[in-house]
């Protein structure tokens, strides 16, 4: 039985997690700033300046709020992202700045679930649709037959991006200013929390339509679900909570996330948050990060569903292996769908050139990766054709069945030979080009193929399963030794990634 532990899952978003050399004992000296990255006014900015006043306190030193909008809060993210790991930047953030950009942003200037930190979840609160109180539209039928009879015509405000009628996107800096504009009917529609729109809904300058949660709010009690409303899987809530630069030392993150936990639960600013329609939740640094992944799945899907295409491969060169079938050809072919140049690497040259054939974007090099001059070739195929090197996805593998006491040497060598030792060798080879590719472009990247086999084993299979604990060990250093050069090593577990062939995995 295979048995996948979370903690595989959440450790790209534990870094917060992770010891570092200094220990900030003396932890804070100055004052904290607190990035709201969205204008004055709107939720977010009174969830920060509600806790920041009350956490700072607790910590002995002033909580300073810097709103910094723009971008759907992205500037404001990327400012803290960049910032040194000390304590003393952090960010007020929301799925609009970690879990919805890498599906739908292109243009992202940094990577939000790998240089950003988790500290404490802190509220959640659930969307409603919006529109002026003047507006004739009362339900959300309406909303949405206006939107079909009137194509193109129909303004609606966010902070974000997406949406799949033809409706008009306006971007604001924040939910306050887009809120005005709704009321004055620059905009006629807006999906925001009930926690930015409420004190309009209550002045009656604004109706709401529906709230996105399973059950009616109880700051809104007469407003239905959109479940109720006719559309059954328009089901999201909001989260909010303090996020760092990642790599700050567990002693800070602990004395942070316990005041700012302390902060959202204290009565007195429970009270005001629910009365602005947020739900105080309190919850620390790793389980924040088990919501991130959560959240990130979520809105892959929504992305994968609405049609969204990031295509940040754009432009992108790449080396594929284990390329002719499976995961190497589907990633060959997604990748020049993406818009990048592939070199698709696999033998026998009939079954490689079969997979990709038609396929402009896609040059293939048979070769077997075991060969002695095999990551030689490979390379000089890749320069000459492209001439440089962005990704390489090292996918060929072998497997196999032989119980240890019948287990020959060839067998060992054999699986191990193709599954670590070529990767080993291809990446070692691969590293100038990709230094190269990241003082030009600002990054590149290394993939390799590894299995959940590594964490688990079965029967016959102890090849199988040294060889892909290997390749985790083999990436796990590679991110270490490149980390400083803008290289990044990642491997994936196919069989972690739920889909309808992993389903067994996930209940088990």
């Amino acid at each position: 039985m295979i048995r996948i532990r979370r903690r595989h899952l959440i450790a790209a978003l534990g870094a917060a997690s992770l010891p570092a050399a200094a220990r900030g004992d003396d932890f804070p000296t100055h004052p904290i700033t607190l990035v709201v990255p969205f204008a004055a006014g709107g939720a977010i900015d009174v969830l920060a300046r509600l806790t920041a006043d009350h956490a700072g306190r607790a910590l002995g030193q002033n909580i300073v709020i810097d709103n910094r909008g723009g971008a759907a809060g992205l500037i404001g993210a990327a400012s803290v992202a960049r910032a040194e790991p000390d304590g003393y930047t952090l960010l007020m953030a929301s799925a609009a700045q970690v879990t919805i950009p890498p599906w739908v942003n292109r243009a992202l200037t940094f990577d939000p679930p790998r240089d950003l930190a988790p500290v404490a979840h802190l509220v959640d609160t659930p969307m409603a649709l919006i529109v002026s109180a003047k507006s004739a539209m009362t339900s959300v039928g309406d909303f949405v037959g206006e939107a079909r009879a009137h194509r193109g015509a129909l303004n609606y405000a966010s902070t974000g991006v997406g949406a799949d009628l033809d409706i008009v996107h306006v971007p604001y800096r924040g939910a306050a200013p887009a809120l005005n504009d709704l009321h004055a009917g620059v905009v006629q529609g807006m999906f925001t929390s009930t926690a930015s729109a409420a004190p309009m809904i209550a002045s009656g300058k604004l109706r709401p339509l529906a709230v996105t949660t399973p059950v009616r709010s109880t700051l809104l009690p007469d407003v239905p679900t959109m479940a109720e409303a006719g559309w059954p899987t328009a089901e999201v809530a909001v989260w909010a909570g303090i996020m760092a630069p990642a790599g700050m030392p567990r002693t800070i993150v602990r004395m942070l996330e316990r005041a700012f936990i302390e902060a959202a639960l204290a009565p007195e600013v429970r009270e005001r948050l629910v009365k602005l329609g947020a739900d105080p939740v309190g919850h620390g640094s790793r389980e924040f990060a088990e919501l991130l992944v959560k959240d990130l799945a979520l809105w892959q899907r929504v992305a994968l569903a609405s049609g969204v295409r990031v295509e940040w491969l754009s432009g992108k060169i790449a080396i594929v292996t284990g390329a002719a079938s499976g995961i190497g050809a589907a990633s060959a072919k997604l990748f020049a769908d993406e818009g990048a140049r592939v070199l698709a690497v696999d033998r026998p040259e009939s079954a490689i050139a079969t997979a990709h054939a038609g396929n402009n974007d896609i040059a293939v090099c048979a070769v077997d990766i075991t060969g002695d001059d095999a990551p030689k070739k490979i390379m000089a195929a890749a320069l000459e054709k492209f001439g440089a090197l962005d990704i390489l996805f090292n996918n060929a593998g072998v497997s196999g069945r032989a119980f240890v006491e019948e287990m020959t040497d060839e067998h060992w060598d054999r699986v191990n030979g193709v599954n670590v030792r070529a990767m080993f060798r291809l990446c070692r080879e691969a590293i100038s080009a990709l230094k190269a590719r990241a003082r030009d472009k600002g990054r590149a990247r290394i993939v390799n193929t590894a299995s959940v086999m590594a964490f688990d084993t079965d029967y016959g299979l102890a090849a199988y399963c040294a060889s892909k604990a290997g390749v985790g060990g083999l990436t796990r250093t590679l991110a270490l030794e490149l980390g400083k050069f803008n290289i990044t090593a990642n491997y994936v577990c196919p069989g972690a990634i739920y889909t309808g062939m992993t389903q067994t995995n996930f209940d088990n």
